[in-house]
């Protein structure tokens, strides 16, 4: 008899999630440097933001 629900089979709700999260980081390296020249963020914390997202997503690839 065939598994109706397999463990291999990826949580669609993961999955969306992991691509909204790189949609937030493209999203920030696109904004991230007019809100600096702006003067609205500055470049370290800029800096700090986007790489705890990157880091976040690579534990979350780790994981999977």
């Amino acid at each position: 008899m065939t598994d109706l629900f397999p463990e291999t089979v990826p949580d669609t709700r993961l999955t969306r999630g992991v691509d909204e999260l790189r949609r937030e980081i493209a999203m920030r390296k696109r904004m991230y440097p007019q809100w600096v020249a702006k003067g609205t963020l500055r470049q370290s914390v800029a800096d700090t933001r986007i790489a705890d997202l990157e880091n976040l997503l690579e534990l979350i690839r780790e994981k999977l």
